[in-house]
């Protein structure tokens, strides 16, 4: 009775479905990760940049990332990219104000890492990595730093949702 409860156990749970989940990429492949702001917003329209970069490096380490200071290049101008394990988070604001006082323009967010070839050691390049998304488009009479903080929210979120891959595998003996 015993050895028929077991094998019909064994059964029941073979057909158990098991979930794996592995990454392309996530925050703790990298050693170090860093904030860049590019600002190409004029007359007013982002003026909250040094709060956008803070915000930014907050929502990294929520989702994951050990933050730190952005280092400067190397004396030869090398990519800190390229001599740490680190990755940077590339933020893109450009708007101008038009003549009836509204601000026009677009964001964008970009990851950029060093990427190794395994069969070549000796080469490495700095791409983005990941799926970055495409530039938002935003009008506002006033400025666009609310609109920055929500876009950062969901595409730093959406980055790392993006490298897990998710699937179901039935479990056969």
């Amino acid at each position: 009775m015993v050895k028929q409860l077991v094998a019909a156990a064994v059964v029941t749970l073979s057909a158990i479905p098991v979930r794996a989940e592995i990454t392309y990429y996530a925050p703790e492949d990298y050693s170090v990760a860093w904030v860049n702001i590019v600002d190409l917003a004029k007359n007013g329209c982002w003026t909250n940049i040094g709060e956008t970069k803070t915000y930014a490096e907050d929502q990294m380490a929520l989702a994951g990332f050990n933050v730190g200071d952005t280092p400067d290049a190397g004396e030869d101008g090398t990519s800190p990219i390229l001599t740490e394990n680190g990755i940077l988070l590339n933020i893109t604001v450009q708007g101008e104000r038009l003549s009836n006082g509204l601000c026009v323009g677009y964001m964008h967010t970009e990851f950029y890492a060093s990427l190794h070839n395994p069969n070549r050691s000796e080469y490495m390049s700095v791409g983005p990595i990941g799926n970055n998304g495409i530039p938002f488009s935003v009008w506002n009479n006033k400025n666009f730093n609310e609109y920055v903080f929500d876009y950062l929210r969901g595409s730093i979120g959406y980055w790392v949702q993006e490298g897990v891959v998710d699937f179901e595998e039935q479990a056969n003996d």
